[in-house]
């Protein structure tokens, strides 16, 4: 069945806190979510543990200057203990940490209705993108899902959002990992609206 979305009168509310913006045309609909920036949600505490990591030289720095002009020794260990080793691996950490917040607070997408067909695209600072498309009549489902890290049931500490895309054949596909929980369960259920597919 072919889909009137340039026709939709009435879709659901974006979240206040969400960065989504919708606009109709003359062939259907478009989503745009923007950037949320590094100190959104869990982002801001990625930057923190990151900033945290590479102060971790600056007071190697000061303790080595604090043993050469007091001529004690702060920093030895046992044997074979480096405490710039340390400093290095604690510096490469917090550096990650900043890249992946990086990566999750530039994260964007847009998503297009035109007519019964749907394009996903999504990009990121290092300029990586990703784009899906499927006709309305290939779904069965779309809704927001939570997975634990490492994809195991139980298994991880940390839960993530992402709209899963459930096609009639073949495997689901998991999508915008880094967007809010309450952002992809308004997206869900915009796109069943407007593609007309049961909840």
């Amino acid at each position: 069945m072919q889909t009137d979305t340039a026709n939709v009168d009435w879709f659901p509310t974006p979240p206040e806190a969400s960065g989504a913006e919708v606009s109709k045309h003359e062939d259907g609909m478009t989503v745009q979510l923007s950037s949320l920036g590094m100190t959104h949600g869990v982002n801001k505490l990625l930057v923190l543990f990151g900033i945290l990591g590479c102060s971790v030289p600056l007071i190697v720095i000061l303790l080595a200057v604090l043993e050469k002009t007091l001529g004690v020794s702060i920093m030895s260990g046992g044997e074979g203990e480096n405490p710039y080793v340390a400093a290095i691996i604690f510096t490469l950490i917090g550096l990650g940490l900043f890249g992946i917040a990086a990566w999750r607070g530039t994260y964007r997408a847009i998503v297009d209705v035109v007519g019964d067909h749907l394009v996903i695209t999504s990009t990121n600072c290092f300029r990586q993108t990703k784009q899906h498309e499927w006709d309305s009549a290939e779904l069965s489902s779309i809704r927001m899902v939570e997975i634990r890290s490492g994809g195991h049931k139980g298994g991880g500490s940390m839960l993530t959002s992402h709209l899963e895309m459930k096609p009639a054949v073949g495997e689901r596909v998991l999508l915008l990992e880094p967007r809010p929980t309450e952002e992809l369960k308004w997206l869900a259920e915009f796109l069943r609206h407007v593609l007309k597919i049961e909840d």
